[in-house]
């Protein structure tokens, strides 16, 4: 059985999302991060800007990913922090892999392209598309 139920964009193509909410140093809070689409692992932080993303069961491609960083507060007048995560970089992408199918995005400073944490209290909102294996037409 696949892990989503929105399969009406392309045959085999199976859609997942997540709305992480950091705390301190990119810290994932338990309590106000959601998502779906991902096996009981879910979202983990493995360095200093970097999240891996674990699957539920393994696909035969990465269709796409899409990330973007939301501010704390959020006010219309935030300047973006120079010194923070705020560009997101697909990094390893081991949706083919088994057991543990996965991919990792990194964030980056938009000054020097260095792995940096975003902002404390950032909400980082992901959306992407897996093909599955065997399942359609090719890509």
């Amino acid at each position: 059985m696949s892990f989503m139920d929105t399969r009406n964009f392309s045959p085999g193509v199976i859609w997942g999302h997540a709305r992480i909410v950091t705390t301190t140093n990119g810290a994932i809070s338990s309590t106000l991060s959601t998502w779906s689409g991902l096996g009981s692992a879910g979202v983990t932080r493995s360095a200093a800007g970097r999240y891996n993303f674990w699957l539920r069961e393994r696909a035969r491609v990465l269709v796409a990913v899409s990330a973007i960083v939301r501010l704390p507060g959020a006010p219309s007048s935030a300047a973006l922090t120079l010194t923070r995560g705020s560009i997101a970089i697909l990094r390893d992408d081991r949706v083919t892999t088994s057991p543990s199918p996965s991919f990792q995005l990194q964030f980056v400073r938009p000054d020097t392209a260095a792995d940096a944490d975003v902002d404390d209290g950032a909400t980082i909102i992901v959306a992407w598309a897996v093909k599955m294996s065997g399942a359609g037409a090719p890509l």
